[in-house]
């Protein structure tokens, strides 16, 4: 029971690990936040439907989806949250004692 979906916390680590170190470098960092997570959010909708006969999101009824699994709209609020995830939230947590720190070089 429960609101599991995997694409959040698998989807959180690859952000962390392939986009800060690229994180000061803006005209990069969007376009590559926007693409890793649309693929990731498409791989995951494709492996969960295929493997496990689960859909978990349904964009269909947007503007530019493809396949119902990623939409722009959607892609462009992930983008806009791991910005603020990245650039915000996670130096926070990088200042507390014991915590795993992912660097940027």
């Amino acid at each position: 029971y429960g609101p599991y979906c995997p694409i959040y916390g698998f989807g959180l680590i690859t952000l962390l690990l392939l986009l800060v170190p690229i994180k000061e470098i803006t005209w990069f960092f969007i376009p590559a936040a926007f693409i890793i997570i649309s693929l990731l959010e498409y791989v995951t909708g494709y492996l969960l439907e295929k493997l496990l006969d689960l859909r978990l999101w349904d964009y269909s009824s947007n503007f530019l989806n493809i396949n119902g699994r990623i939409s722009l709209k959607f892609s462009i609020y992930w983008t806009i949250l791991a910005y603020v995830f990245i650039h915000f939230i996670h130096p926070v947590f990088q200042r507390i004692p014991g915590i795993l720190k992912i660097s940027e070089s």
